[in-house]
C-alpha cells in the first residue's frame, strides 16, 4: 500500500511536472504493485474524475479479471477512454457489450 500511495501522491505528480516522457510514465507504473496492470489511461482517467475514490481504483482493477482474462467482467479501450462490461458468460451472445464512460 506504501507503494501505491507513494505512486499516487508524489510520483505521479513528478513525472507530470518534469513533463517526462510516456517511456519513463510506463516504466514508474510497472513498479507499483497491482497498477502495474492497469494502462496509464485509466489510471489518468481515475485521477481526473474520480481521484477522492481510492477504492474505486481497486475495484476496477479486480473487476477487469486481471489475473483472470476469462473471467473479466469489465474492459478499458484506452482509444475512447471508457469501460465496456463484458458478460462472458451469456449463453446468446458473448460478444454483447455495453460502454460506460
Amino acid at each position: 500500500m506504501k507503494k501505491i500511495a507513494e505512486y499516487l501522491v508524489t510520483t505521479r505528480k513528478e513525472l507530470n511536472n518534469k513533463n517526462a516522457s510516456l517511456k519513463e510514465r510506463k516504466l514508474a507504473l510497472m513498479s507499483v504493485p497491482y497498477l502495474k496492470y492497469m494502462e496509464l489511461s485509466q489510471i489518468d482517467f481515475w485521477e481526473e474524475n474520480y481521484s477522492d475514490d481510492i477504492e474505486l481504483l481497486f475495484n476496477l482493477y479486480v473487476a477487469q479479471g486481471v489475473h483472470h482474462k476469462g473471467l473479466r467482467r469489465v474492459i478499458w479501450n484506452k482509444n475512447d477512454l471508457n469501460y465496456c462490461y463484458h458478460n462472458s458468460f451469456s449463453l446468446k451472445n458473448k460478444s454483447k457489450k455495453k460502454n460506460y464512460g
